[in-house]
């Protein structure tokens, strides 16, 4: 049996709502996403809020996060 390709769809992450990111980071599988969303948003208090409370944020993101908050 074949593996059929993933469908891959592309999202501004910058102008994805806060409900879109609950979702994303809620099913992440790749801890880099967490950055990815850290460095589109970090004009939105929001979202970096919402990082630096999830449980599965990676350390460095977020220090950087909270380092931005505290600005």
């Amino acid at each position: 049996m074949t593996e059929e390709p993933k469908l891959q769809i592309g999202l501004d992450l910058s102008l994805a709502s806060k409900e879109v990111i609950e979702v994303l980071i809620e099913d992440a599988t790749d801890p880099g996403i967490f950055d990815e969303i850290a460095r589109t948003n970090a004009n939105r208090p929001e979202i970096l809020h919402l990082l630096a409370g999830h449980p599965h944020t990676p350390d460095d993101v977020r220090a950087s996060v909270s380092g931005i908050l505290q600005m």
